[in-house]
């Protein structure tokens, strides 16, 4: 497992594709962490690792895990489907749960690959943790503006710091997300 993260254990999801003795194979989600009680003889490592399949509820807060769905459907190749099924606010949420995983393929095919939406992906390369605060629709028109105010931690920092994009968003689903503009000072 800790190859997989570059000789690290880490809470990032990853997709996954589980093949079960009759020959079927199942879209799954898991992390590289291992976590909780069972230190399973000859692993090496105390706890055990989750896999995480369609509307799999988490041991501790017994909820779906969104990065965790969002990672099923990459297994499955449904992303573009499902996100495509979504208002403009659940397509901006699953971006920022994309950067949070890193997985900055999956948060590319939301945006258009254009102007300030691809510079604005660059930017978060630099993030360790992005976590969504507030989504809200500031202007109503043929490309809706959202105000998103995020909470970040740059990876190599301990320090959470507070940011705001306005982002306009032209239709839903895969290619919607444009225009990310940061707002100086926060409200």
């Amino acid at each position: 497992m800790k190859k997989i993260y570059q000789g690290g254990w880490s809470w990032k999801r990853r997709a996954v594709i589980v093949e079960v003795k009759d020959g079927r194979k199942l879209a799954g989600s898991m992390h590289g962490m291992p976590h909780g009680q069972g230190a399973i003889q000859g692993n090496n490592f105390n706890g055990h690792f989750c896999i995480h399949f369609r509307d799999s509820k988490v041991h501790a807060s017994r909820r779906v895990d969104p990065a965790h769905q969002m990672m099923v459907w990459k297994a499955a190749g449904v992303f573009g489907e499902q996100v495509g099924r979504m208002n403009q606010e659940d397509v901006i949420r699953v971006f920022f749960t994309a950067i949070e995983q890193d997985d900055f393929g999956l948060a590319a095919r939301m945006i258009i690959p254009t102007g300030s939406a691809a510079r604005a992906l660059e930017s978060f390369k630099n993030l360790e943790s992005v976590r969504v605060e507030s989504i809200a629709l500031v202007a109503k028109n043929t490309d809706n503006t959202y105000r998103v105010k995020l909470l970040t931690v740059t990876k190599g920092s301990k320090r959470s710091a507070r940011q705001q994009f306005l982002i306009n968003v032209h239709g839903a689903g895969e290619g919607s997300l444009y225009n990310f503009r940061p707002v100086q000072s926060p409200n």
